[in-house]
């Protein structure tokens, strides 16, 4: 999945890019309203996290002029709290609005949320799919494809006792009737460290 924040404030810029990639987005930056609404309708983004208060072209005339074009998701995360300024944002295409400060778990989950109903909007409510066949289990998940071949299958009871000390099923969790697995790399990672 590919993110971009269009945010002047330069440690939270870095934070938030930190944050996402560390959630395993692919994260793109900009610190001005020009470069954010250029990244913004040259690349196809999953989701956009824009600011308001930017320099150059504020994010109501970025959020204005990108609806015209494209229909991708955008979070709007800003210090304007008033009620007027969070429906005036959702009134322009906003498709969610967060006030700093925040909450990251919050902005992860809202995150996820609009991509999903961005997808949903693709894939008629399938949400996530799962196929399969003779030499590889692929599992779709919103921000994950994970190709795990019949050997990976077959030994990952071994691959739970040398990383994890014994059962992964916090980890790993089977599908029973399509034999997939989904691997919580982030989690292995963590405790690989």
């Amino acid at each position: 999945m590919r993110i971009l924040i269009v945010e002047d404030e330069p440690d939270l810029l870095a934070s938030l890019a930190q944050a996402l990639r560390e959630e395993g987005y692919a994260v793109d930056t900009a610190d001005n309203g020009d470069d954010g609404l250029f990244n913004a309708e040259g690349t196809d983004y999953d989701a956009i996290v824009l600011d308001v208060m930017l320099p150059g072209m504020d994010g109501w005339e970025i959020l204005k002029r990108l609806r015209k074009t494209k229909k991708t998701p955008v979070l709007m995360l800003t210090a304007r709290d008033q009620t007027r300024d969070r429906v005036k944002g959702l009134d322009t295409g906003a498709d969610d609005y967060v006030v700093k400060p925040f909450d990251l778990e919050e902005v992860f989950a809202r995150l996820r949320a609009i991509i999903r109903r961005s997808a949903n909007q693709t894939t008629n409510g399938a949400g996530a799919q799962q196929t399969s066949d003779n030499a590889n289990a692929r599992q779709n998940q919103p921000g994950l494809v994970l190709y795990l071949s019949s050997v990976m299958i077959a030994i990952h009871p071994l691959l739970s006792l040398l990383y994890f000390g014994g059962p992964i099923s916090a980890a790993l969790r089977s599908s029973a009737s399509a034999n997939l697995y989904f691997f919580n790399w982030r989690h292995a990672f963590a405790r690989c460290l």
